[in-house]
């Protein structure tokens, strides 16, 4: 009797704390175009109107400690009281959040297939990888039986089953592609490697490295070694992102020392026009469809960026308002 008391108690106490998350929307009415996280202020906000024209509306998820949103911007996953939870649909306050069990949810990082219907998380601080369906935990990896070190969330293919980690082991980067039904794969040694960004039509994935800095191309699935193939004689001054068109021809390379987006055709080898950036770009996390997250917030009063590739490349600025 006191185990079933227990249970109860225990998943009235989880349904309790659902509607507790789901309460503090402050509004669900604004036509956002999608979700973004806003770092500084620790909540998840709307992107009201069209690109070009739109601003972050208030907060409907706020207090939270981590969050990621699926490229799309509706679902994602957030970090509240020390527990992961997913959030199904942002726009309605009708589902509430599902607690996910047995996630470590301390330094958390995450990647999204592009319909958001999965997902992987590494957690740094347990060396942990998990694959999510929704909130379901369909396979997870202790790291540590991979190789002892620190590891870093690069990249995942567009259904988020294939994941590039890197690890750092007494200052030496390995990369390794990971699965949940494969034996993982070391694609070899690289130079504090940043981001990755996997090809859409081919088996290849292109590494940022920033100590060179240069980007290196892998065709994984036969094993190649890496071959350079952007570098400083092609403009590049440093790299923390990568992305790549649709079409894998054009690659996108954000360089934080000159502030600027780089582009490249990948089928001719030459450069495209620089777009130049307000603020410093990081990753290129998948926000949407054609469509990077470019820069976390670094003040109160800074925009997002965001990289739209759907036509001619082009990055749009989203007012945050400052303080909030």
């Amino acid at each position: 009797m006191l185990k079933i008391s227990l249970r109860v108690q225990g998943r009235a106490i989880a349904v309790l704390f659902a509607a507790s998350l789901s309460a503090q929307t402050p509004s669900w009415t604004l036509p956002a175009s999608g979700y973004v996280y806003d770092s500084i202020s620790r909540t998840i906000r709307p992107v009201v109107g069209f690109l070009g024209s739109s601003y972050a509306g208030p907060p409907v998820q706020a207090g939270l400690a981590w969050a990621s949103v699926a490229p799309g911007g509706h679902a994602a996953l957030i970090v509240q009281q020390d527990r992961l939870w997913w959030l199904q649909d942002l726009s309605s306050s009708n589902l509430p959040p599902v607690g996910i069990d047995g996630v470590d949810s301390t330094a958390l990082d995450c990647r999204w297939s592009a319909d958001a219907s999965t997902s992987t998380v590494l957690s740094s601080g347990s060396a942990t990888l998990t694959w999510l369906s929704g909130s379901q935990v369909t396979n997870r990896l202790d790291l540590s039986t991979v190789q002892a070190g620190v590891w870093t969330m690069l990249a995942a293919d567009s259904k988020a089953n294939s994941v590039l980690l890197a690890s750092n082991a007494d200052g030496v980067w390995t990369l390794w592609l990971l699965s949940p039904n494969g034996q993982p794969s070391n694609l070899g040694t690289a130079q504090h490697p940043v981001s990755a960004a996997f090809a859409q039509r081919s088996s290849a994935v292109y590494i940022a490295e920033a100590d060179v800095p240069r980007v290196s191309r892998i065709q994984w699935a036969d094993g190649s070694p890496a071959r350079s193939v952007l570098g400083t004689d092609d403009g590049i001054q440093s790299l923390a992102g990568l992305a790549l068109s649709g079409d894998d021809q054009t690659l996108f390379a954000a360089d934080p020392l000159a502030k600027v987006m780089r582009t490249y055709d990948l089928s001719s080898g030459t450069p495209a026009p620089v777009l130049p950036l307000t603020e410093n770009p990081g990753a290129l996390l998948p926000a949407g469809s054609s469509q990077f997250l470019v820069n976390s917030r670094e003040r109160p009063d800074a925009p997002l960026l965001l990289l739209d590739v759907s036509g001619a490349p082009k990055v749009w600025f989203v007012p945050m308002g400052e303080g909030q």
